[in-house]
Formats: structure tokens, C-alpha cells, sequence
């Protein structure tokens, strides 16, 4: 029987209190009382005491269940077994007044107890599968989408108990219906029960980087087709990193960026200026015996040229004794860039030309931030008459590392450093470049005079280069 049906209470009391009026809700239940969702928590599945349904509120019960009175009417008898209400002809033969006769009776209304069941009745669809035509076949014409497929929600119930329903299983999207094809995208488009049937399953797995390698640890995701986010390779080793994956570039960071194992592959674990110099021809004249050498020690090379004021030729200056300015060669491994290429660190670039003409003043050349010194050129002299070296143009390189071959090349097509502008400059003009793969490491020569080195002409000019040799990463 139906829980209680007799007790036709509010469920809540609203009282007020307190001299403001303030309204108070009392909940009024019995403990253990639970308010019902559907139909079905009302249902005490008994036909011939009527229909139970969930309608909370005025009218209702304790758990919000709504009794609709026994099934059968005046003239007819219930049968629980079979759940049918059966009218007596010999009362009537139209119970429920609806015009049409009983079956039993020899009529075709398929339910004399309910006024809305009968042949000729317009049939809709209703969320309780209301048979209103007596023909299960029929279920209503609801087209939502406009793709001429009813709604599935729309079903009758056959006398065997098999439900009869539409065959669009989405009423609000005309691309999916039993009359389509199925592709591939995750959904059932023609409404079959399945999804993407027909297709071939691969697994994919999630690219959270963005650099199409899937993340090995993840959880995979088999589909037809990779859902967004996902791809089929699952060799990245850090997918937070874009830099790093199967195809990426070896960079010099201490970092597996290919995603084999090996860190730093092939890239320059040292660079060192080799002991050994060899020597640029001797451009000038070598009359006088007084010598001069600016050497760098092991280890360093050249990265710019003192050049001193000898004398003043017609308020022109001519190139005195040279200096050189030395520097460590030491690789940098923050300074990688992609393509393995190390720069040198240097001093601050400083080029300063002094005003008018004073002896024994310096010329001072550095060459710009990260490079070296890799070649000189200017003017010597042939005769006694125009002896000197002047004016004095300096060559700076920067040291790039290509790829594997650590072959350094030099960067600088045009002298950047000019020492000396005019003077009693020589007449025949000379150019040297240090070899392929080495950098400068020294200076010398013959001068005119031995008394202060800083203020006699040049007359001869040597340039020393050393090797630059680079050891690489092994596996």
C-alpha cells in the first residue's frame, strides 16, 4: 500500500517570532523521512490502489509523495495479476466516458479506466510514455532538430512490456541521427549504440608542451583520432620543455634535449691556445738591431693593441713601440646558443685617439666584447727614407664553434681598430691573417732606436698566431 497516505501535511511550518516578526522555517518531517526524487520512490508497486507520483509540497506527504486514487472506475473490476482494470459490459460499456467502447466489450478502447486513451486520439510525446491512440507503434512526432528522426525520449509501451521509442538519439543536433554516417570524432553519430565502429584504435598520449611528443608516463587515451592534447609518439622525456624531444637540437646545457640519454653531446668541454706560434712574414725593415716582443702568456691571446706615439711628423703622429693586451680564452657554457657557436669574454671596448700630437702618448685599441685579435694590416716601409710601419689597422675576430667540427672561424671581414692615423707611414702596404683554427698571441719587431722603446718608430712588424684547440663531449 501507499506510505501513509492519509496524512495530508505541509512539510514545513512557517512561524513567525520575536516581537520583529522574523520568520522561522521548521522542518516538521519524522526522523528518517526522505523527500522523493521520481516517480519511482513513490511507486509501492501495487496497481489497483492507483497511481503514486512525486509531487512535493501542498497536498503531498511526509516524502513528498502525491496518491492519484484507486486505477479502476465505477463498473469494472481490477485484476493485479494482469494489471488491467476490466469493465462489466452488463454495467456499462464505456467506462471512462471517453466515446469509446470497452474492448472487452466489443469495442477497440485499449483502456476504459483512462478518459485519454482511446483510437483517434492525438498521440504526443510525454516523459510517462502515454499510449494516447491505443497503438504502441506511434509515440509522438517531436523533431526538434528538424532532421526528420523523433526524439528517442518519445516511447509507448508494447503489450508484451518492449518499449517502442524515436530513433534520434540527440533532438538537438541535426548532424547526429540513424540516417548518417558514423566518422570519427568520439560520439555516436547514427545513434546505434556504438561509437566510431568501423575505425581502426590507436593510442595516443598527452602533449602538455606543445612539441608533438606525447609524455610516455601519462595516461593514454585510444581513440580513432587524437583527442586535443594528444599525439601518437610518446618518446618526450620532459614535456614541459618544447626544447626537448626526440628531433630537437643538441644545445650545450647540461640538458638531455634529444631525449637519448646523453647530455651535452658533441659540444666543447674546453678550449686551449696551443703552446706552439708560428709567424707572419717580417713586413718593414730590420737596419737597426734594437728588437721589441709583446707576448701573451699561455693560455691567452690577444684582444687589443697599445699603440704609442713615437714622434710628430708635421703634428701627425707615427706609430712608436706596440703593446698587447691579453686575455684568457675560457668557454662560457651559459653563452651557447643553438648552433654550439662560444664567444671569448673581454674587457670593455675602449678606442681612444689623442688630440694633436704628443709624444710617448698611447694609442689604445680593444676589440669589442667577445672577440679576439686575428690579423693586422697597414703600410711598411722599403727604403731608409720611409722606414716605418704606419698606419697600424688591427683585425678583431669572434670565436664560433660550429656544430661538432669546433672549427673556429673568423667573423670580422673589416678592420675594426685603426692605432694610427698618418705620420711618416710606409710605402708598401701588407695584410696577415692569422691560419684557420688560431688566434694571435703575440707581437714583435726591429724599432729605430733603443733609447725609450715607447717613442721610437716601428721598423719592422711580426704577428705570432697559436693554435686554438677544442675538446669535445664524447659519449
Amino acid at each position: 500500500m501507499f506510505r501513509d497516505r492519509s496524512l495530508v501535511l505541509s512539510l514545513v511550518i512557517v512561524v513567525n517570532i520575536g516581537c520583529g516578526g522574523d520568520e522561522e522555517t521548521i522542518d516538521i518531517r519524522p526522523d528518517g523521512a526522505t523527500l522523493c526524487r521520481a516517480d519511482t520512490d513513490c511507486d509501492d508497486g501495487i496497481f489497483c490502489n492507483g497511481l503514486e507520483r512525486c509531487v512535493p509540497g501542498p497536498g503531498s506527504d511526509f516524502s513528498g509523495c502525491v496518491s492519484f486514487g484507486a486505477s479502476c472506475r465505477a463498473g469494472q473490476t481490477c485484476d493485479e495479476q494482469s494489471a488491467r482494470c476490466e469493465t462489466d459490459c452488463s454495467v456499462t460499456r464505456d467506462a471512462d466516458g471517453d466515446g469509446s467502447v470497452a474492448v472487452e466489450c466489443g469495442g477497440d478502447d485499449c483502456d476504459d479506466s483512462d478518459p485519454t486513451r482511446f483510437p483517434g486520439n492525438l498521440e504526443v510525446c510525454d516523459p510517462y510514455h502515454h499510449d494516447e491512440d491505443c497503438d504502441p507503434t506511434t509515440y509522438g512526432d517531436r523533431d526538434l532538430d528538424g532532421d526528420g528522426h523523433v526524439d528517442s525520449a518519445c516511447c509507448n509501451r508494447r503489450d508484451d512490456g518492449e518499449m517502442v521509442c524515436g530513433s534520434d538519439c540527440d533532438d538537438l543536433n541535426p548532424a547526429r541521427n540513424p540516417g548518417v554516417p558514423e566518422i570519427c570524432n568520439g560520439i555516436d553519430d547514427n545513434c546505434n549504440g556504438l561509437i566510431d565502429e568501423g575505425f581502426a584504435v590507436q593510442r595516443f598520449y598527452r602533449d602538455a608542451d606543445g612539441d608533438f611528443f606525447g609524455d610516455p608516463t601519462s595516461p593514454p587515451a585510444d581513440s580513432c583520432a587524437a583527442p586535443f592534447g594528444f599525439v601518437p609518439d610518446a618518446r618526450d622525456c620532459d614535456d614541459t620543455d618544447p626544447d626537448v624531444h626526440p628531433l630537437a637540437r643538441r644545445r650545450c646545457d647540461g640538458v638531455d634535449n634529444a631525449c637519448d640519454g646523453v647530455a651535452d653531446l658533441g659540444c666543447p668541454e674546453a678550449l686551449a691556445v696551443a703552446e706552439s706560434r708560428t709567424e707572419s712574414p717580417a713586413f718593414g725593415r730590420s737596419d737597426f738591431p734594437t728588437q721589441y716582443r709583446s707576448a701573451c702568456p699561455s693560455g691567452e691571446a690577444l684582444v687589443g693593441v697599445d699603440v704609442y706615439v713615437a714622434a710628430c711628423v708635421d703634428l701627425d703622429p707615427l706609430a712608436g713601440g706596440l703593446r698587447g693586451v691579453c686575455a684568457p680564452i675560457d668557454l662560457d657554457v651559459e653563452e651557447v646558443d643553438p648552433e654550439h657557436r662560444f664567444w671569448l669574454a673581454s674587457g670593455e671596448e675602449h678606442l681612444l685617439t689623442p688630440v694633436g700630437c704628443v709624444p710617448g702618448t698611447p694609442l689604445l685599441g680593444r676589440c669589442p666584447p667577445g672577440s679576439v685579435v686575428s690579423g693586422f694590416s697597414g703600410n711598411h716601409g722599403s727604403t731608409l727614407g720611409r722606414r716605418s710601419v704606419g698606419p697600424l689597422r688591427v683585425f678583431c675576430s669572434r670565436i664560433e664553434l660550429g656544430g661538432e667540427s669546433g672549427a673556429f672561424s673568423p667573423s670580422s671581414a673589416e678592420p675594426t681598430l685603426v692605432l694610427d692615423s698618418g705620420g711618416r707611414e710606409g710605402d708598401v702596404p701588407f695584410e696577415y691573417h692569422c691560419p684557420e683554427g688560431s688566434v694571435a698571441t703575440g707581437i714583435r719587431g726591429h724599432l729605430d732606436f733603443s733609447t725609450d722603446p715607447t717613442r721610437s718608430p716601428i721598423n719592422q712588424f711580426i704577428f705570432e698566431c697559436s693554435e686554438l684547440r677544442v675538446s669535445h663531449r664524447r659519449r
